[in-house]
């Protein structure tokens, strides 16, 4: 995903769109993680852009199994980021994690 802020570039994410059903989620809702950023942006308008699907969603069998599985979607979603920017806008800048 990428991620519009008012004012700034935008950011590059991952998300989860759906239950959460590791955690007995039932409702559906939009989870986003924003690569390498720690500013707060709540009560800030946000557009999320989603731009491919990684993998669907999935029950794990424990929270060490989703924590690792998050790990490697992010790497994936750093992967896919280095391959778009350098398809769509020219050289590449590697995205290394934060």
């Amino acid at each position: 995903v990428t991620v519009e802020v008012c004012g700034r570039k935008p950011l590059r994410g991952v998300a989860n769109l759906g239950t959460r059903p590791t955690v007995e989620g039932t409702r559906l809702q939009l989870e986003v993680h924003i690569l390498d950023f720690s500013d707060d942006l709540y009560r800030k308008h946000l557009r999320v852009n989603l731009l491919t699907l990684l993998r669907d969603e999935r029950k794990f069998d424990s929270l060490e199994q989703l924590q690792q599985q998050i790990e490697r979607d992010t790497q994936a979603a750093r992967e896919f980021f280095n391959q778009f920017f350098k398809d769509h806008h020219g050289p590449s800048v590697k995205i290394q994690p934060g």
